[in-house]
């Protein structure tokens, strides 16, 4: 995560603990990367009226809808939430519509040791990185368009 604990270890978020090595080459590399951090994806919550959309588009969304209940009760048990975090759908979300996410250009390390810090993603915070292997890194999120990206884009499917 980019800025708080993470959600498989105390440290470390679940894409970046999954390797941290890799993690590192790409962000110290010079191609353009946001990094999309467990500080922006928990509050983009897909609530059960955003899955009720899916689920009255038509077949694509029912399936859906079904698949994304499954999640809803882990959701609330992991992160305190009533609907499902949308993690990686926002970082796609951001990709196709770029502007969901403000970001701020930064230097970004990742923890690649053996220790309890394994995965961890830092960020330096300190001032904006003119270094060409800068991170754009999502500060914050407009959730609410995020959420209606996503639940609009899913609906049309079955359109």
């Amino acid at each position: 995560s980019a800025g708080r604990g993470g959600n498989v270890t105390a440290a470390a978020e679940f894409n970046i603990w999954s390797d941290p090595e890799a993690a590192q080459v790409v962000l110290s590399s010079a191609v353009p990367t946001v990094l999309v951090g467990l500080d922006v994806t928990l509050p983009t919550v897909l609530t059960e009226e955003g899955i009720a959309r899916f689920a009255g588009a038509g077949p694509v969304g029912r399936s859906a809808a079904a698949i994304l209940q499954e999640y809803v009760d882990h959701a609330r048990d992991a992160y305190g939430v009533a609907g499902v975090v949308v993690h990686d759908a926002l970082a796609l979300t951001e990709a196709i519509a770029p502007g969901t996410l403000g970001t701020v250009r930064r230097d970004v390390v990742v923890d690649t040791t053996a220790g309890p810090g394994r995965g961890q993603t830092l960020v330096d915070r300190r001032a904006v990185s003119r270094s060409s292997t800068a991170v754009e890194v999502a500060e914050t999120v407009d959730s609410a368009a995020a959420v209606e990206f996503l639940v609009s884009r899913l609906a049309r499917l079955d359109g």
